[in-house]
Order: structure tokens, then sequence, then C-alpha cells
């Protein structure tokens, strides 16, 4: 729901209540306002609104009259025709955002405008690993630039925009271009032409745009293109002829009908993906073909962090089984959301069943918990254990903790876990307010909240109250 359609009005006095906290995560705690501004919200743009990594700094646009403005930490920016998507550096201290002055586009670096283009490709916009660099992609006529820091680098036909990306390490920058009637992979600014990515497979389209939004689209894009966590090794889709193969390092793989999800494991040794075989699909892990299954999950393969092996959901007929380490799960009709804990001592998945009625339920470490009317995504702790996920009954929703119920309110949304699993919270509706609840107590009210995250032993959130913006830092001891 829109924060315009939300009334900012103060909130219903609380009930006193009585309820019993979670006993597993008893902790003292201490919240702190860390800044705030004055929130219009009839001007408010909901979609500019943006919080910095270490959850200190925000920004969002606002409209004034027929313009727009960026406030940044409470304090007014320049203004322009309109303002859009903002991207903050990985160590917080650098803020980019897309702007348009007539029929021109732009990117706003550290509050510098940098040079007009014609359109600005929003999702092309990111800041290098090491916040030394920004890339983007700007068109003057129809030639698209990558423009690195400012300097326009390369001209191309067209740049993917999603594709861009640096090597985690931050010395190798990769994306995918078009080049006539044919799609390249592009590393350090080398075209990678003896691999052809797409073809002329790609279907371009144009749709209605406002003054920052891009112009081509890509609607149908069979290609991807993945670096290993260490930075070494990229790999990416190329085609031969209706043939789609892996190239890694320059090396080329064998051909399948189909290629999809590159995944390397977490120590950059092993990578993993999906082939198609016919009507039939298959996990390639290191270049060895697995079993092969009707149908396989399209966000699988997912890595055990413990044994570097992959995991995948896959199908034979109708029933749909989990596949770790090589074994074969029960079948269900339908599997959500699979998750593993980052030990990888533990994995939870949602389902249902239907009989004698649909139910829902999660099943953790194979084993299958308590059904409900319905369940959410599952969300397992990084050490200890624990699980927890949001769980319905008529009109009501509440948090499961490792099997038992927690309080229930009109609306919970997802729980999160501290890193070291030691603390749960959650944002729940309740009065007509919402609150954030961690560790079982609720905070004060709130008017919306946008946004909750643990940095170490410290809650931080973003929220509305009085017609203001805070960010909050929760100490818990």
């Amino acid at each position: 729901m829109s924060l315009k359609l939300r009334a900012l009005t103060f909130l219903l006095p609380l009930l006193v209540l009585s309820f019993s906290s979670c006993d597993l995560f008893k902790s003292s705690k201490t919240a702190v306002v860390l800044s705030s501004a004055t929130l219009e919200t009839t001007t408010f743009i909901d979609e500019t609104f943006k919080i910095s990594p270490d959850m200190k700094h925000f920004c969002y646009g606002m409209e004034v009259g027929d313009k727009g403005r960026m406030i940044i930490d409470g304090v007014q920016q320049p203004m322009y025709d309109s303002v859009r998507r903002a991207v903050y550096s990985s160590d917080s201290r650098r803020l980019a955002y897309y702007a348009a002055t007539g029929d021109k586009q732009f990117v706003v670096l550290d509050g510098q405008a940098g040079p007009l283009y014609d359109a600005i490709l929003s999702q092309s916009v990111i800041f290098s690993p090491d916040a030394t660099e920004l890339i983007y992609v700007g068109r003057r006529g129809d030639k698209w630039n990558l423009v690195r820091n400012g300097i326009e680098r390369a001209e191309y036909e067209f740049v993917l925009a999603p594709t861009i990306k640096f090597s985690p390490d931050g010395r190798n920058l990769a994306y995918i271009i078009k080049e006539g009637h044919d799609w390249y992979a592009v590393l350090n600014g080398e075209i990678q032409r003896d691999f052809e990515i797409m073809g002329g497979s790609a279907i371009l389209r144009r749709t209605q745009r406002s003054p920052c939004d891009e112009i081509p689209l890509v609607e149908y894009i069979p290609a991807d293109l993945a670096f290993s966590p260490d930075g070494k090794t990229l790999a990416y889709t190329a085609v031969h002829l209706n043939k789609q193969y892996v190239v890694v390092n320059g090396k080329k793989g064998k051909e399948y009908d189909r290629v999809q999800t590159l995944v390397f494991s977490p120590d950059g040794q092993h990578l993993a993906y999906r082939a198609q075989i016919g009507d039939q699909w298959t996990l390639v892990f290191d270049g060895e073909e697995g079993k092969l299954y009707d149908q396989i999950w399209d966000h699988t393969p997912i890595f055990n962090p413990a044994t570097q092996r992959p995991a995948i959901v896959a199908a034979m007929g109708e029933q749909w089984f989990t596949v770790i380490d090589g074994q074969e799960g029960t079948p269900y009709l339908n599997i959500g959301k699979f998750v593993l804990s980052s030990d990888g001592e533990h994995y939870a998945y949602k389902t249902f069943s239907e009989t004698p009625q649909k139910r829902w339920f999660i099943v953790s470490d194979g084993n299958e918990l308590a059904d409900h009317e319905g369940v959410g995504n599952p969300v397992l702790s990084d050490r200890g254990g624990h699980l927890a996920y949001r769980a319905d009954f008529s009109d009501r929703q509440f948090i499961v903790l490792d099997g038992e119920s927690q309080r229930a309110y009109k609306e919970v949304h997802d729980p999160i876990f501290s890193s070291g699993g030691n603390h749960l919270a959650y944002q729940v509706q309740y009065h007509g307010g919402y609150f954030v609840v961690l560790d079982g107590e609720m905070s004060d009210p709130y008017a919306y909240i946008f946004e909750m995250r643990f940095i170490g032993d410290k809650l931080y959130y973003a929220a509305v109250k009085d017609n203001t913006i805070q960010l909050i830092e929760t100490v818990i001891r």
C-alpha cells in the first residue's frame, strides 16, 4: 500500500494487555532516534526512499509543484524537473541518484550533477564494492555510453543494464552488450567476440516511460553472467545455433538446449547450473550432469556452505521434492521458499497438503511441522538452529518460533534474526498502528515502518511518526 494512502494521524491509544514475551530471547533494550526529518506525505515519492547499508542515513524524493528534489538526511537538495532511483555505496558514505531537466537526464553523485544524456538506464547506476567507482549507462542519439566515474569509457549499440557486475573484489567489471544483431560479454572493456551470448534471439520492446525511465527493455533474456566470490573466475552463457553452453574463463562447456542459473560455491571452487536436455532438466555440477528431472526450480541450485555442494528443488510429474547431497526428499504437490542455514546444518521450506482440506506447513530438516491456514517464508538463524515463520489463523497472524506460537496480531511480517541468531524481530499491525516486536516486546507505535535490519546486536529501522521519518537504533543487552 502506498504511503500516501496511509493516514499519518495520531495513533489510537494502546490497550493494556497481558501476554508473555518470547522466553527464548530475553533481553533489555534501549531505543534511540539517530535522525529525523519532517515528511510531507502528499508530495512524498514512495519509490525513491532509500536507507544506507549502515542504517544511519536516508534519502527520499518529494514533488514540488511540477518539479522534484531529493531530501538527504533531512536536508533539501537542488530542484530538478524530476528525481528518481537513489543508490548508496557499500560503505554508506556516497550517494547517487538520477534526475531530469527538460528532456535530458543525468546522475547526481555526492551532490554534483553529471553530464547530460537523452536517457539513462536506471538499473545501470551501481557502485563498485569498495565504493571508489560509480558506473552507469547513458544514451546520446542512438548510442549508449558506459560512464565510469563521470568519464565515458565505451560506446555501444545497447548495454543490458541488469548484467553489469563488478567482481566481489572490485577488480573486474563485466556486462553484456548488443552489436548489430548479436550480443556479447564484455570483460574489463574487452568484447568477448569468440562467444556469442544471444544472437538475434533477444526481443526488445518499447514501453510507456516517465522522463527518467529507460527506453528499451529486454523482454526475454536467455543469458546469465556471474563472478566467483574470489573474483578470479567469470562464467556466462553463450549460444551456438539453437544450443546454449557455459563459458568459464574463456573456455567453452558442453552444449545444451538451455542453460540457466549460474551459481558459484561460497569458496569459489565449484560451479553449478541448470541445463535442459530435450524436455527434461539436470543439475550440472563442475561439468558433471546429474539425474534428469521434469523440472528444476528456477531459484536453485543453492550451495550448502558446509559441504560446498549444491541443493535443488526438482519435480517428476506433479510431485516436487528437494535434492540435498544427492538425496531426494519427500514429494509434495508444491514447494515454496527453500532455505539453507548459513552454517549448512539446517534447511526448511513451505508446502501444503490438500487432504482433507488445503493446509500449509513448514518442513524443517525433513520433518513436517504443525499445519496452518497459511504460512510465510521460513527463516533460519545463522547459528543456533532457530527457525521462525509467520502463520495464519482466521483473521489473525502470528510468529512461530522453534515450534512455539507467539502472540497474534492483525498483520505480521516475515521475521528476521540477528547475525548470531540470538535475537528475533518482526513488524506487526495492531489497533491502527505499526510496531516492531523485538524479542517479544513491542516498540512505540508508528504510522508506517519502512525497513528493519540487524547489524551485530543492534536493531535498526526506519519509521514514520507524527509526520516525521525517524531512523531508530535499538541497543540490545
